[in-house]
């Protein structure tokens, strides 16, 4: 395992239909384990719930806990959210860069485009997440991500993200090959036991690559 492995962190990512049971069931999540950010995702038409959006925030912050807003600029502002999540557009990256606080981090989700990723990095993206979004959850291993991450990491100092991750198989490896961290599927929220265990079998491994370290 690679040190870089060892650092990998935890990605939340909320389905777009969550409901107002999502506040009391994220308290109890981050109170089991240890998440560095959860992202509300927008619905279609790119917006997210500013009043839900308001508990879900209080409840990351009380943890520490980055709290991250889909798509949705005015949302994020509104909302003082931690982070902005948008698919990878320049001119929305620009106009999001200028609104918000500098210490606001803007992610750019770039699927599987290399040149795509580049030009966010360029044009002031804070991270950038590789791999299909809207897909069903799969435990396979997709080699065109474990390609797009490794090249990432052995040439840019950005941090990467592997999106939709369903499984502890899944995510470790792409952390082996440098993720830095694993977006967890959006389906799994609803399935709230193995959510845990995929989170616990995550952090566990992390923990005894750190320990043999």
């Amino acid at each position: 395992m690679s040190a870089r492995q060892q650092h990998c962190q935890l990605y939340l990512t909320l389905p777009h239909d969550v409901g107002v049971g999502a506040v009391p069931a994220l308290d109890g999540l981050l109170r089991e384990h240890q998440i560095a950010c959860v992202l509300l995702r927008s619905s279609l038409e790119g917006r997210v719930s500013r009043e839900l959006g308001v508990d879900l925030r209080d409840v990351a912050d009380g943890h520490e806990t980055a709290f991250l807003v889909e798509n949705d600029l005015e949302a994020a502002l509104a909302l003082e959210a931690d982070g902005l999540h948008i698919a990878a557009d320049r001119q929305l990256l620009a106009r999001a860069r200028a609104m918000l606080a500098q210490d606001v981090q803007i992610g750019a989700h770039c699927g599987l485009q290399r040149h795509q990723a580049m030009e966010m990095g360029e044009t002031g993206a804070d991270y950038v997440a590789f791999g299909e979004d809207r897909v069903s959850p799969s435990d396979l291993i997709s080699e065109p991500v474990c390609e797009l991450i490794g090249w990432w990491s052995e040439i840019f100092v950005l941090p990467c993200v592997a999106w939709g991750v369903s499984s502890a198989r899944q995510g470790l490896t792409y952390a082996r090959h440098g993720a830095d961290f694993l977006a967890l599927h959006e389906d799994l929220w609803s399935r709230h036991e193995a959510l845990s265990e995929v989170i616990a079998d995550l952090a566990a491994s992390f923990a005894n690559a750190q320990d043999a370290a």
